[in-house]
């Protein structure tokens, strides 16, 4: 059976999306800016991914920018600051939402992307995030609305609108328009995932 071959740019990107990288795969990822890449294909592979921001770190941090075209060089730049300018953005409302959340005496906790960015990349420019996910109990769904409301959130929709909300992951999203017309969408939830079929009770 023969065995399926990743393209040169698909090999670069999963070797530069992570946060430890050897000598060994620095000494990959060179072998590979000294072959041939489309790098345009690469650009648009490593957008679809999300991970455009982690590939310029990844290069950069190995002092390897000289094997990448200038042009190139300048896109993967442009994105990383982008990204970078964009979550320091969203950093400081969830600041602002966790304030006013302990004066508001609402228990909630930043999980999935924010919380990764704190916890695990230690850079808030490699990770990108498409929305703000927060995990609450599930009697103050109330609360937060009203606190997200004086910070000039807008209710997107509710997953279900009669009688007391679920625990089985029921969530509502918010959304406001940041600097530069950015949107940013945070979304409620009571739980981390619903019941398939045992729900994960949480302390």
């Amino acid at each position: 059976m023969n065995e399926r071959t990743l393209s040169n740019e698909h090999q670069l990107i999963l070797l530069s999306a992570r946060l430890n990288v050897n000598s060994s795969i620095r000494k990959e990822i060179k072998r590979l800016l000294n072959k041939h890449i489309d790098w345009h294909k690469t650009i648009k592979l490593s957008k679809q991914q999300q991970i455009s921001p982690f590939l310029y770190y990844t290069i950069k941090s190995l002092e390897l920018q000289s094997a990448i075209p200038q042009d190139i060089l300048t896109t993967m730049k442009k994105h990383y600051y982008s990204n970078l300018k964009r979550n320091l953005t969203i950093e400081k409302e969830i600041f602002l939402i966790l304030e006013l959340a302990k004066r508001e005496s609402i228990s909630i906790i930043p999980f999935r992307g924010f919380s990764l960015i704190h916890t695990l990349y230690r850079n808030p420019g490699i990770r990108v995030m498409a929305d703000v996910d927060i995990l609450i109990k599930g009697n103050e769904f109330y609360k937060i609305n009203s606190a997200l409301n004086q910070l000039g959130y807008h209710r997107d929709f509710i997953e279900k609108t009669t009688g007391e909300h679920s625990q089985e992951d029921q969530h509502i999203t918010f959304s406001k328009t940041l600097a530069l017309h950015q949107v940013l969408l945070i979304d409620i939830h009571s739980a981390i995932a619903a019941a398939r079929p045992y729900k994960l009770n949480l302390p």
